[in-house]
């Protein structure tokens, strides 16, 4: 789907099965990064948006989560890459809930 914007807010607090799902698919830097934040409600939520992010992203692109690969761009801001480099990512945190876009 072309030109298409597609937002999903998820929340932060999943059951430990789905942020097990979740925590899978990160890369080793964000498992790194997610373990930096330490234990608790920062790691998590830093779990589910990139976890989440993956999966959705993923399904869009028709390919495995665990298999998607971005890069910083040229002002900072993360960029799909390889065959998915069209599919433009956001994330977005406030509270307990995350908007993945």
């Amino acid at each position: 789907m072309r030109d298409a914007v597609r937002v999903w807010i998820v929340p932060v607090a999943v059951p430990a099965d789905e942020l097990a799902r979740y925590r899978a698919v990160l890369d080793a830097d964000e498992r790194d990064r997610a373990a930096r934040l330490g234990a608790g409600a920062l790691r998590d939520r830093f779990t589910v948006a990139h976890g989440a992010l993956r999966v959705l992203a993923g399904r869009a692109a028709c390919a495995p989560p665990a298999a998607l690969t971005w890069r910083r761009g040229r002002y900072g801001k993360p960029a799909l890459t390889g065959p998915w480099s069209g599919l433009h990512t956001s994330l977005s945190y406030s509270g307990d809930l995350v908007a993945v876009a």
